[in-house]
């Protein structure tokens, strides 16, 4: 649990080449094992906890940068193709990326907290 927090804190999702043998690695862990713990625990699979963690830091940088390009933060965020952070971004925000940026910069001053309302 610590070794993940670790992983989540030091940002290694961002690595768009990572799999889940070298993430396994990097907790100690065999791959089933970190396959186990991403299910039972977090109740999701590989792919849902970096693509989680990735529109996260998405959302970060989108309050961060006013002038932005979104496949621009996508890839920067580990993305690797404009469809799949698409997908992610519904998935996980049910708004797409320029919806979500329109939502993000319109409350961006109310003082709302955004990954509240949008349940992250």
């Amino acid at each position: 649990k610590i070794k993940l927090s670790q992983f989540i804190t030091s940002k290694g999702f961002i690595d768009e080449e990572l799999r889940l043998p070298d993430f396994a690695a990097d907790l100690g862990l065999s791959t089933h094992q970190a396959s186990y713990y991403l299910n039972q625990y977090l109740n999701q699979s590989y792919n849902d906890f970096l693509n989680f963690h990735r529109i996260n830091e998405v959302m970060i940088m989108m309050k961060n940068k006013s002038n932005f390009n979104l496949l621009t933060i996508a890839f920067e965020c580990g993305f690797n193709s404009a469809s799949s952070f698409h997908r992610a971004c519904i998935k996980f925000t049910g708004k797409s990326p320029r919806d979500l940026r329109n939502y993000i910069q319109f409350n961006i001053g109310t003082g709302n907290k955004v990954e509240k309302q949008l349940d992250l």
